[in-house]
């Protein structure tokens, strides 16, 4: 399952097996743990590897004493035995190239996410995407294509709310004020996401 249909479920697993270490996978698997679910979390790198080094630290050691985790992996196979109702997840360990084998009742998928960018038909339009899927935009939201531009999640940069709230505001005033009268009327400077909030919910404060 994913993130959607764990939010959907009807009936408490009686043990989770997470696959992915980012924040929908450690807020799901946190979550479960706390509803009473034994839970492991496999991860092919560490937990909440874009976050700062000290914040990642505390949380390792708060969140592993209820979920427990193993990073550094590889997952050789999964499979799901029907009639036992039962999931299977072979993997190996990069460090040591040990092999473990872990069986839980549900199964929840959180490596990432990808763009459906595949049905808006962009090919009609001309506008260029990338490997991942999202549509490239430069500094200012501004697609190969003019006149076109992207905010939000198809551009891949924050996906988050506030981030598209953020992108829609500058992208009015870029169009609507190409020259911010603020600044002398110099051009608008690119969009700028240094300092984007944003947060991990779960049971441990850090």
């Amino acid at each position: 399952m994913t993130s959607r249909e764990a939010l959907r479920l009807t009936r408490k697993p009686k043990k989770l097996i997470t696959l992915g270490g980012g924040f929908i996978a450690v807020e799901l698997t946190s979550y479960f743990a706390a509803m009473g679910v034994e839970t492991l979390n496999i991860s092919r790198s560490e937990l909440l590897r874009p976050e700062d080094g000290d914040i990642k630290a505390a949380f390792h050691r708060g969140y592993t004493k209820h979920c427990p985790a193993v990073c550094g992996t590889c997952i050789n196979s999964v499979a799901y035995d029907e009639a036992a109702g039962e999931f299977t997840v072979t993997y190996r360990v990069t460090a040591t190239g040990e092999e473990h084998k872990a069986t839980a009742d549900a199964l929840l998928v959180a490596t990432g996410v990808k763009p459906a960018t595949d049905k808006l038909n962009l090919e009609a339009t001309g506008v260029t995407t990338n490997r991942a899927g999202y549509v490239v935009t430069d500094q200012h939201m501004a697609t190969n294509v003019e006149g076109m531009y992207a905010i939000g999640d198809v551009a891949g940069h924050w996906l988050l709310r506030h981030s598209a709230n953020r992108e829609g505001e500058y992208l009015m005033e870029k169009i609507l004020h190409p020259r911010s009268p603020g600044a002398r009327g110099l051009p608008v400077p690119p969009i700028d996401y240094h300092a984007m909030p944003h947060a991990v919910f779960l049971r441990l404060p850090v």
